[in-house]
């Protein structure tokens, strides 16, 4: 409660540089720990030396700020890993506003207040222009608060960490949830999991399932990581496994649709999956692209695309469904050479592809310019 006290209090002083994580719960600062017990024991010395001299309005108007405060000290446990936002201090704000607000209307330099004032919100509009093209955009904002929460990161590694693995950069992804997965951290258990999902769509599903069971082992009351673990299973053609997994989260939450949907899907998965066994070895190379991408073997799909789109006589419609696939699952590098390969063989692409394309080109190029500001290396997995 003394440190987010003083991460407050903090904060209402020096309102010009918000951060996305202040602080850490399990973790406070001494120094704002030490802050936060000035700042009570300043508050309660102005009480008690001016109670007597505040009207019923001005007491009506501080009670929002030491109510609306005083709920978000932990003192009432609140479901965040954070030990302050800003958000809160929007109605605490309001209460300081309502109650000086009369007081400087009595001020005789009615003129220097206005003054003050006006520079105060000019301040406030810099920041707000200059913060919103931050908080705007998603490489900046991800990039700015990883450089700048090294307290605890992982927040910030998790959600750029997807970023980078939706670019098909995924030797990056790995690099930076690594970061993020120190047990000490709030965002461990997520950094850990996405980590697992990157090593899946790199085709490497037994370490994926191997560093997700102590996870999942961990954090029992997380269903999603039973359904990991059983489609990770499933991919290596274990259903037996894969239903255990799946069951065993069923069994604590029997309404989570998504376990029912994959237990559903089993038998299905499990036909194609014998259907993709007794595939001929010179069967075409589309039907064995399309049957993979189906099972979810990403990596293995796009082994089978490259070999598909190879032959002189795919159709253009071929071809595109496999630059989308390369887009939507595939590395940076196999989405851009597909890339080039179409617009070599069909010089008029598809508008709305080569749009998805570039999108998702611009934002690896901008995401390679911003990996050495991050100061880690790459081609490193997450710990164990």
């Amino acid at each position: 409660a003394a440190a987010a006290l003083g991460h407050y209090f903090y904060m209402f002083v020096n309102p010009w540089f918000p951060d996305i994580q202040i602080g850490r719960l399990a973790h406070p600062n001494p120094l704002y720990i030490g802050l936060g017990c000035i700042v009570f024991a300043g508050l309660g010395f102005v009480l008690a030396r001016n109670y007597k001299r505040i009207d019923r309005e001005t007491a009506a108007a501080l009670a929002l700020p030491f109510v609306a405060i005083g709920l978000v000290l932990h003192l009432i446990p609140v479901a965040i890993n954070v030990l302050a936002a800003d958000r809160f201090l929007y109605l605490p704000l309001v209460g300081v506003v309502l109650a000086l607000t009369p007081q400087f209307a009595r001020l005789e330099r009615k003129k220097l207040s206005a003054l003050l004032a006006g520079a105060l919100a000019a301040s406030f509009a810099a920041t707000t222009f200059v913060r919103a093209s931050t908080w705007s955009d998603e490489v900046t904002l991800w990039t700015t608060a990883f450089r700048e929460t090294a307290e605890d990161p992982s927040l910030a590694c998790v959600e750029l960490g997807g970023l980078y693995a939706k670019s098909g950069l995924f030797d990056d992804a790995l690099a930076i949830y690594r970061v993020g997965s120190n047990l000490d951290y709030g965002g461990y258990m997520m950094a850990m999991h996405n980590a697992t999902t990157v090593l899946a769509r790199q085709g490497r599903y037994r370490e994926a399932k191997a560093m997700l069971e102590p996870v999942a082992a961990r954090y029992p009351n997380v269903p999603l990581f039973a359904l990991n673990l059983a489609l990770f299973e499933s991919y290596l053609n274990h259903f037996a496994a894969a239903r255990k997994d799946l069951a065993r989260a069923l069994a604590l939450f029997p309404d989570y649709s998504q376990g029912s949907a994959l237990a559903a899907q089993f038998p299905e998965m499990e036909r194609e999956r014998r259907e993709l066994e007794l595939m001929s070895p010179d069967a075409p190379a589309l039907d064995r692209a399309r049957l993979l991408g189906k099972l979810g073997l990403a990596a293995e799909a796009m082994v089978a695309w490259r070999a598909a789109l190879s032959q002189p006589d795919v159709t253009r419609a071929e071809f595109e469904e496999g630059l989308s696939f390369a887009i939507r699952e595939g590395t940076a590098e196999s989405a851009a050479q597909f890339h080039r390969e179409y617009r070599a063989r069909f010089p008029t692409p598809d508008p709305k592809l080569e749009l998805v394309y570039e999108t998702r080109a611009e934002l690896v190029r901008r995401l390679r310019d911003a990996w050495p500001t991050l100061g880690i290396s790459s081609a490193v997995g997450p710990r164990q």
